[in-house]
């Protein structure tokens, strides 16, 4: 038993005979606070710019289709935000009672069918469920709807800032036991914020016009379904393809490993 007591050191807990060598934790800090303060310096000192231009997207795309649309400012952290100051379209009662019917249906037939994953399946049901409890809101308190079009888009630019100033610190963070230069770091989480503000204003485009053509009854769903928290789809998306990508790189480097024999 002597004989095979020290080899009990080299037994890991996820059971494999390698691992990545020890990060420098010193440096890796060092790198975290540099990254995190220059993005995070970067978009707070230029969100009123990025949402300026965000909006003039959305007027000029929208502009040929909806009458009387003009950018206004709010107020927010260290200065203004840009908005788009156009009314939204409130559902008659019709409308409300042919949505509600159109989900409880749709919620029926996927609850029943097994084509479809279903993990898949529960993310549908629970989308049509807002989109049930949103109708029947209009159907019996329509009147007691308590936002207007441009407390809703207010909302959504500001919560979008907040989503990129903390992708510095999620990436990072996830970054920490990774053997990657600083270089690379800082690539890939600008790629993360420029997709993350070009999606938030191709996003910030279709709201609108779904909230404007069709109805406020979609504010709620639209939030809850492709609102911020799809955001965090695509962050841990990108940052699986970059593991991926480090994996198959470092796999046959041995340097890069800490060896059990």
């Amino acid at each position: 038993m002597e004989k095979y007591s020290g080899l009990k050191a080299n037994i890991h807990r996820h059971r494999s005979y390698r691992r990545l060598l020890e990060v420098d934790k010193q440096k890796a800090i060092l790198e975290l606070i540099f990254t995190i303060l220059l993005f995070n310096s970067i978009i707070i000192l230029f969100y009123p710019q990025i949402t300026l231009w965000i909006n003039q997207a959305a007027g000029l795309v929208l502009s040929p289709i909806f009458q009387n649309i003009r950018i206004i400012t709010t107020k927010f952290f260290l200065g203004d935000v840009y908005l788009l100051e156009i009314s939204g379209s409130y559902p008659g009662l019709n409308f409300s009672i042919f949505i509600s019917l159109f989900a409880l249906i749709l919620i029926f037939l996927i609850s029943r069918q097994d084509f479809v994953s279903h993990s898949i399946s529960i993310w549908l049901i629970f989308a049509l469920l807002i989109v049930l409890l949103s109708s029947l809101f209009f159907i019996f308190s329509a009147r007691f709807f308590p936002y207007s079009m441009e407390a809703f888009l207010d909302l959504y630019i500001k919560t979008s800032i907040c989503i990129w100033i903390i992708i510095p610190w999620i990436i990072m963070f996830s970054f920490i036991p990774l053997p990657i230069n600083i270089g690379l770091k800082l690539i890939f989480v600008l790629m993360i914020i420029l997709y993350a503000i070009i999606f938030s204003m191709f996003r910030y485009i279709v709201f609108i016009f779904i909230l404007k053509s069709l109805s406020v009854l979609f504010m709620a769903p639209l939030y809850f379904i492709l609102g911020p928290f799809l955001d965090f789809v695509y962050i841990v998306g990108f940052y699986a393809f970059v593991v991926s990508k480090i994996a198959r790189r470092i796999d046959k480097l041995l340097p890069e490993w800490r060896w059990s024999y």
